[in-house]
């Protein structure tokens, strides 16, 4: 999966590109890749897609972490059972 991320990278699809579009873009397309690996003709092209819906996630939470950077601030999660009251 980590060839595929760096492939995207050459092929220009950076932080700049992804920060371009909004999250309910990047889901669109994870779930057109995931759609598309029910109808591979082979377990290779299967295997492709679902990486490249992969890569594309990991690339949503990136961009989801650079536009929200004070979501953690603003919703804390507790650390330990006892955080629970």
């Amino acid at each position: 999966m980590a060839t595929e991320f760096v492939r995207a990278g050459t092929r220009g699809y950076d932080a700049h590109h992804d920060d371009a579009h909004t999250a309910a873009d990047l889901e669109d397309e994870i779930v057109a890749r995931v759609e598309a690996a029910r109808t591979a003709p082979t377990a290779d092209v299967y295997r492709r897609r679902l990486v490249q819906a992969a890569s594309v996630a990991v690339a949503a939470v990136q961009r989801w972490d650079r536009v929200h950077p004070t979501w953690d601030r603003l919703h804390p999660t507790p650390r330990t059972e006892a955080d629970h009251g």
